[in-house]
């Protein structure tokens, strides 16, 4: 089976998850789990967090999610899942979430990556209203 982690600072992760949940609803988003790296929690608390999510599905494959490229939460994951079929993307985003939620059944680990990748950056714009770019 497949599943999304979001390890992310303070409530980050569960804010993702909770969004999800109420845009996507409950069974769409039932592979869908969120650690969060609180401010009195050590990396190891984090990992133990994470390789207690890996006891429910030992053989199954991980999308996980990290806010931050090389900050403790993204180790963090890279620690505990090391021995997981699993991809990692980093500085995560709402509609990349969304998009590939919505189509993670039909998506191998590595097109899910990519896609997150290719919608994160799409999604980012410069928007400039008409009055301030004169």
């Amino acid at each position: 089976m497949k599943h999304i982690v979001i390890g992310a600072h303070g409530n980050l992760a569960e804010a993702f998850l909770e969004t999800s949940r109420m845009i996507a609803g409950e069974a769409q988003t039932a592979c869908m789990y969120a650690i969060g790296m609180k401010e009195d929690m050590d990396p190891q608390a984090f990992i133990k967090k994470a390789e207690e999510l890996i006891t429910l599905d030992p053989e199954g494959e991980y999308l996980l999610l990290a806010d931050l490229f090389g900050a403790s939460p993204c180790n963090s994951l890279l620690m505990a899942f090391q021995h997981c079929r699993y991809r990692l993307v980093t500085g995560l985003n709402l509609g990349m979430v969304l998009e590939v939620l919505f189509q993670f059944d039909d998506m191998s680990l590595k097109e899910a990556a990519e896609h997150m990748v290719e919608t994160g950056k799409g999604g980012i714009q410069n928007v400039v209203l008409p009055a301030e770019g004169m």
